[in-house]
């Protein structure tokens, strides 16, 4: 008897923990609230000492198997009996119940199958990541290994250099380009005077000697402005490469 009210209250037990979990989902409407308490709580009464040594056949062993038939047949049959006829009647409740849990993990699982479609694309934009970071840090690396960029302090001499390159740079540079283009404009004056000379005067007048020292003024003329144009060049190139070295 002790083992079968044990038996009865782990059986109570798991139905509360059931009833629990069916409240969390909102099924109160499937059974009443007088059966989700559970059956009724029963005092049993207590066995006499002699009762394991009585014959079920005797007196009084019916009489003590009909005493808890009894008590079982109110507290607890009777309680199945409504559960049983209310979850009948609830029946395409709960298969509504059932199809919505179905639905939604359907819906999970696709989902899920979705993500991992998706995780193998972020999985390979993130090695491209890797790989694009790792570029950028070799290119890095060249470009701080690159001699401008490791340019060592000027000496004495390359210093005195660009302070005179600095002074051309300025007021002689623009000296010697006003120059240049003034013994441009005497040349091109020389050039035009004897011919418009030769136009004037009789060709018996003008003298052999003459033309000479004037096409030998305008050769020297013509040497030193290919020369000064040269330094010119030479000096503007020197600049550009030391802009260039200071950048």
């Amino acid at each position: 008897m002790e083992t079968w009210n044990a038996s009865v209250s782990l059986y109570k037990e798991s139905e509360s923990t059931g009833l629990e979990e069916l409240k969390g989902r909102d099924d109160a409407t499937i059974i009443s609230n007088d059966l989700l308490g559970g059956p009724k709580a029963v005092i049993m009464p207590q066995p006499s000492s002699n009762l394991r040594s009585v014959a079920s056949d005797s007196i009084e062993g019916r009489s003590a198997l009909h005493q808890y038939y009894k008590l079982f047949h109110e507290n607890y049959l009777e309680y199945a009996l409504k559960v049983h006829f209310e979850l009948q009647h609830h029946a395409p409740r709960l298969k509504e119940i059932v199809d919505d849990l179905r639905s939604r993990l359907r819906n999970v699982e696709q989902k899920l199958s979705h993500i991992e479609k998706n995780q193998e694309k972020i999985e390979d934009r993130i090695d491209h990541a890797f790989e694009f970071q790792e570029n950028l840090e070799m290119r890095s690396r060249d470009l701080r290994n690159l001699p401008g960029a490791r340019k060592k302090p000027l000496s004495k001499a390359e210093k005195d250099f660009k302070s005179e390159l600095d002074g051309f740079s300025g007021m002689e540079l623009d000296a010697l380009r006003s120059s240049l283009e003034a013994l441009e404009a005497r040349l091109k004056r020389h050039v035009r005077s004897p011919q418009q000379q030769l136009m004037k005067r009789p060709k018996n007048v003008v003298q052999e000697d003459e033309i000479s020292k004037l096409r030998s003024s305008l050769g020297k003329l013509a040497l030193v402005n290919s020369e000064n144009t040269k330094k010119v060049e030479v000096i503007e190139s020197v600049l550009r490469t030391c802009d260039i070295s200071d950048r």
